[in-house]
């Protein structure tokens, strides 16, 4: 019974449900005083969420420390003075109730009124400074906090690309990624005063999340956009003049800025945000979700109907359904020409593509897959057979290898085990060749070349590949794969990062090629373009 024990560990009265989403949200009163409070309520059977909140309580209680008036506070149990409790299968907390009332979400006022839309960026300004801060002093917090991709998993595909959270160490304005709110959402503000100004963000913090600051912003955007292409109901009508989106995206993020400096919003990475917050509705669409995660996610209770309308009138570019999946990886091209065995396990060998008449270096191509043993050569054979017969043809060993997670010495001395098998029995392959990989295939290629004799390697070319496991790690990219293939951090294994060879590339004049796309779901393009411009600038060719 919710009711008695909120009763027996805060002494408030349970009221009605306000908000059901991921958590359910009820109102509560103190019966000395009748101040109103918010309970907050997360079904847990399988015990996974309790860390998390109680993240998520030390983050709102230093932002509440930090001045920051908007914050409903968490209120401490009367028993154990403990913020979060559980009852049974269940997880409690009490919040203070948001100060201010809530907007009209009905007479479109929060589409047209210029303060409450500068409100909403001076806030999210003061917000993420303070999470900047509390990440600095709190590292093991944010590095727990759920990932932007985490929060809706079937909603947001977990590799979905534009946020690739990538930040240059070196960066000229405040750090550009940290906790965000996740949900700053029209039903989630309450104002006040005469104009109107923002006083709280109130009830739900439950979808804190670590992500681009520029998520938050597009949230904001998000129902306004959406109006503006998909248009009003029929024989509805907005107030005043024609939603424009550019005008209220200026509002927002010159009163931003303002705070947090000029520069300090990426207007790219916003649209890209933006994007990815479509993508969300799409899907939930497409997977038929009850119209209540809808609305939440756009922030008023007509957002359902909006998204419809939206999918069925607008389809604006840049939506064009889920991206692809994972399937690629399992597709299986036409067979190799021989495949050759350089050693006694199944993963030991490689597929040889080879013309007539090749007149053109040979290419020792690696596949990626994240280092993973469900990934293999299988799926880069229709590759290597195109490779192998273009622009005059040449010879295309694709080569598998160990996948052992926590052992990377298996895939490293298995290649060079390749590499020398392909020199001693292969013609083709007994002066130089070209070294090329993808992904994690694009890693290894690089650690290949370092290790083979110099007067072998006729060139790599890097297809987006994990050029620094550092970075990768600390990044946690495809669910901490680098921590999965090494066996331990990367730090320790400094003889496996790319980003640290460009001493033996310059020194074995390897010329190294990067190719990577700039909408790259899986590898940050970031990645590349800095440890490419780092090789440049230490003499590698």
């Amino acid at each position: 019974d919710i009711a008695t024990f909120v009763h027996d560990n805060w002494g408030y009265l349970l009221g009605n449900v306000i908000k059901n989403c991921q958590n359910h949200t009820f109102c509560a009163t103190d019966p000395n005083s009748d101040q109103l409070y918010a309970v907050s309520v997360t079904e847990d059977p399988q015990n996974i969420h309790y860390q998390r909140i109680l993240d998520e309580i030390t983050f709102l209680t230093y932002l509440a420390n930090e001045d920051l008036t908007s914050v409903c506070e968490p209120v401490r149990s009367l028993n154990n003075g403990q913020y979060a409790l559980r009852c049974g299968t269940i997880i409690v907390c009490v919040f203070g109730w948001p100060k201010g009332n809530p907007i009209d979400i009905s007479s479109y006022q929060w589409i047209t009124d210029k303060n409450i839309i500068q409100a909403q960026g001076v806030w999210l300004a003061k917000f993420h400074n303070l999470s900047a801060k509390f990440s600095s002093i709190a590292s093991d917090i944010t590095y727990r906090m759920r990932r932007w991709n985490y929060n809706c998993e079937d909603l947001y595909p977990i590799h979905e690309d534009a946020l690739s959270l990538y930040e240059l160490s070196d960066s000229p304005h405040p750090p550009a990624a940290g906790i965000i709110h996740g949900n700053v959402t029209v039903s989630n503000l309450f104002v006040s005063g005469d104009p109107l100004s923002l006083s709280s963000v109130g009830f739900r913090w439950d979808r804190l999340q670590w992500a681009w600051f520029e998520l938050d912003i597009a949230q904001c955007l998000l129902a306004i956009v959406m109006l503006h292409e998909a248009g009003p109901q029929e024989g509805e009508e907005l107030p005043g003049t024609p939603v424009d989106p550019l005008q209220v995206e200026d509002w927002l993020v010159g009163a931003y800025e303002a705070v947090r400096g000029p520069g300090s919003v990426n207007r790219a990475r916003l649209y890209r945000m933006l994007q990815l917050r479509k993508i969300m509705c799409g899907r939930a669409a497409a997977l038929d979700r009850e119209s209540g995660d809808v609305s939440a996610e756009l922030g008023w209770p007509g957002g359902a109907e909006l998204v419809v309308r939206w999918l069925a009138r607008a389809r604006p570019q840049g939506w064009q359904g889920p991206p692809e999946e994972r399937g690629i990886l399992f597709a299986e091209g036409p067979p190799p020409h021989q495949v050759c065995s350089y050693g006694p396990l199944p993963d030991q060998c490689y597929d040889l593509f080879c013309p007539p008449c090749a007149a053109r270096l040979p290419l020792l191509l690696l596949h990626g897959g994240f280092w993973r043993p469900q990934y293999d050569r299988m799926h880069l054979r229709s590759l290597a057979a195109h490779i192998s017969g273009a622009d005059g043809g040449r010879c295309v060993a694709l080569v598998e290898y160990r996948r052992v997670p926590g052992l990377p010495q298996a895939a490293s001395s298995d290649l060079l085990s390749a590499a020398t098998h392909l020199q001693t029995h292969c013609q083709g392959f007994q002066g130089r060749f070209i070294v090329a990989g993808h992904s994690a295939g694009g890693h290894l290629a690089i650690w290949l070349a370092a290790h083979l004799p110099a007067a072998s390697v006729g060139g790599v070319l890097a297809l987006a590949p994990v050029l620094d496991l550092q970075l990768a790690e600390r990044l946690r990219l495809d669910d901490d794969a680098v921590a999965a293939f090494l066996g331990g951090r990367a730090v320790d294994m400094p003889e496996m990062n790319p980003r640290l060879m460009a001493a033996v590339l310059r020194e074995r004049k390897v010329r190294v090629e990067v190719l990577h796309g700039d909408r790259d779901l899986r590898v940050p393009v970031e990645m590349s373009r800095e440890v490419a411009g780092e090789w440049q600038g230490q003499g590698v060719s």
